[in-house]
């Protein structure tokens, strides 16, 4: 269930690598809201061909969506585009 802490470890992560790559402002600004967006939605797909648990993925995938609707205009915020 990685997945549905994305929206915040996402940003604990990407923030930090991106800063300390020396990345132009803006583009810290990208990797951090990519890295605050919910798990993908393909999963579904590969779930359902390899016979794993989709039902499992996609209560990920929405629990992550939901999140991901609520943390990102915050992550905007702080990085002042608001």
């Amino acid at each position: 269930m990685l997945s549905v802490h994305r929206p915040g470890h996402g940003v604990a992560l990407g923030y930090p690598e991106a800063r300390a790559g020396g990345l132009a402002s803006g583009v810290v600004s990208a990797v951090v809201l990519e890295s605050a967006t919910p798990a993908m939605v393909l999963g579904m797909v590969l779930c359902d061909h390899h016979r794993l648990e989709p039902g499992l993925y996609a209560g990920a995938v929405t629990v992550s969506t939901v999140l991901s609707m609520l943390t990102l205009p915050l992550w905007l915020r702080w990085l002042g585009g608001w």
